[in-house]
């Protein structure tokens, strides 16, 4: 055998071994990383597979069920992959429909800019009903009200049935989609697709809910008001309920439509009777039970788990991306997925889970999510094969935490401006301080997340001062800081934002209700 060929054969044996060797040292360090991270997860209680995390979820009986009510009932069923297809097809489309802005779609009207009570805004009725006027809900010739209330009447009109239903059903104990959870994602490519339509058709119902209070509200009908904000706040629980990113970021766009619904309803006494804000109250807890960011992030750990486990099949939901990163995990060594699995597991239990759990708050998580990031640069950042896509999902978590936080800090202040609504009934005004609502009142208060304490609170002349100190975690005093150019689109969810999560009510006179004692 001449020379050149043999020490080319050679070396071509030792790079073969020397790739097998490679090969076998990364699945073994892989299979060892994974294990490690899997064992820690077990002694800290964590679920670790899909089977045993739906095994903890929770089935209850369809008549104590919000999400059993027949507008609602197999929504978020898919059959065979089509969201259009069968009964649940007909459902979602039918509730989509219930969102009065698919009226205007494609009309070329300009629409009201929506502003918040706390930039100092209220719900333009005058020019939601002027649009309104102008599209096709009037037909040809047909006169169109003057009154702005009989414009939105006519628009929801076709919807009532639907949100008298929701209305009827909004007392049920419970709030679960239907199928359950555990029965939609049993089956691996159910949970590998992540088929979620329902949450579309939700906000729509949602958005049909905030016409109808704004009309409630201008007609004074309070006990429609109420209603109205009870389904938003069970819509949103329902969202909440159902464990994945998706649904709590649909649950806490629908509580920042009822946010300004439910300042009006203490601000301008809606409520006619005690009972009444005790109604509400006992839903915003419940809603705020339902906001724990640890399961949608468990859930999210396993969904990644199970997809880089495809990677390179064709059920991956990676394979999108169609880069070198696709090839590159589907030739490379199998304990490269599973580094990557135990990395990211390992960074969404450390920066998310733990302080959530031990009640951290969201500069605890904030800054364990920074921690995280600068560990995956320092490692490689994106060229890591052992954390690459670890990095690439984990990237987006910090930005939705503190939305969701920013989502759950507005519902503490509903919960504890009811509870200084009972108080100010019972005692004529408000307290001088929190400490003394709980303890006359005898009742639990959440804290502000962004100050791990109670939320800062102040007695004014005729009303009173709520507030968090905001994504800058400092103190203002209160202070809302708007924009300067234009104040209405102040972005209170914003982590640049520089003031404070203000929750003011000025009293405008007493308010008695007849025969109940508070």
């Amino acid at each position: 055998m001449p020379k050149p060929l043999k020490y080319f054969l050679i070396f071509l044996a030792v790079v073969c071994a020397m790739v097998v060797g490679y090969y076998q040292f990364a699945n073994y360090a892989g299979r060892k990383a994974w294990a490690e991270t899997q064992a820690k997860l077990k002694a800290a209680g964590e679920p670790v597979t899909r089977e045993e995390w739906l095994s903890r979820k929770v089935k209850v009986p369809p008549e104590e069920n919000f999400g059993a009510v027949e507008p609602l009932l197999g929504i978020a069923e898919v059959i065979n992959g089509d969201p259009d297809a069968g009964e649940p097809g007909a459902k979602r489309q039918r509730l989509s429909e219930c969102n009065p802005l698919e009226k205007v779609k494609g009309s070329q009207v300009d629409l009201p800019i929506a502003v918040s009570f706390r930039a100092g805004g209220s719900f333009d009725l005058l020019g939601w009903a002027e649009v309104f006027s102008k599209t096709d809900v009037f037909e040809e010739g047909e006169p169109v009200p003057e009154d702005p209330v009989a414009v939105l009447r006519k628009v929801l009109e076709p919807n009532q049935e639907i949100l008298e239903a929701l209305h009827k059903g909004n007392t049920r104990p419970h709030a679960l989609l239907e199928p359950p959870i555990a029965t939609r994602f049993k089956k691996e490519e159910e949970w590998i697709s992540l088929a979620l339509p329902h949450f579309s058709c939700i906000l729509g119902v949602a958005k049909a809910l905030r016409f109808h209070w704004a009309m409630a509200t201008a007609r004074e009908d309070g006990a429609e008001v109420l209603k109205c904000l009870v389904t938003l706040m069970r819509l949103a629980e329902l969202s909440n309920n159902d464990d994945t990113l998706i649904g709590s970021m649909v649950g806490a766009s629908v509580v920042a439509m009822t946010d300004d619904g439910v300042h009006s309803f203490l601000e301008e006494g809606r409520y006619q009777r005690v009972q009444d804000l005790r109604a509400i109250g006992s839903v915003a807890r419940k809603l705020k039970a339902s906001m724990t960011l640890a399961e949608r992030f468990r859930f999210e750990c396993l969904f990644v788990e199970e997809a880089l486990d495809k990677l390179g099949s064709e059920h991956s939901p990676y394979s999108a991306i169609n880069d070198y990163r696709e090839y590159l995990y589907r030739y490379g060594p199998s304990g490269w997925i599973d580094q990557n699995k135990a990395a990211f597991w390992d960074a969404i239990y450390y920066s998310i889970i733990e302080p959530e759990e031990r009640g951290l708050g969201y500069a605890a998580i904030d800054k364990r999510c920074k921690e995280t990031v600068a560990t995956f640069n320092r490692s490689g950042g994106w060229i890591n094969p052992h954390t690459m896509f670890a990095r690439e999902s984990f990237g987006a978590y910090t930005r939705i935490s503190f939305e969701l936080i920013y989502s759950r800090t507005l519902v503490t202040q509903w919960i504890t401006a009811i509870e200084l609504e009972l108080y100010y009934l019972q005692n004529g005004k408000y307290p001088p301080s929190l400490d003394e609502l709980i303890d006359e009142n005898r009742i639990e208060l959440p804290h502000d997340e962004m100050g791990q304490q109670a939320m800062r609170y102040r007695r004014t002349e005729g009303g009173y001062l709520l507030y968090s100190i905001g994504a800058d975690g400092t103190d203002d005093g209160g202070k809302v800081s708007l924009d300067s150019t234009h104040p209405e689109r102040t972005r209170f969810l914003d982590e640049k934002y520089k003031g404070d999560w203000v929750w003011e009510i000025h009293r405008t006179g007493s308010r008695e209700l007849e025969g109940e004692n508070p």
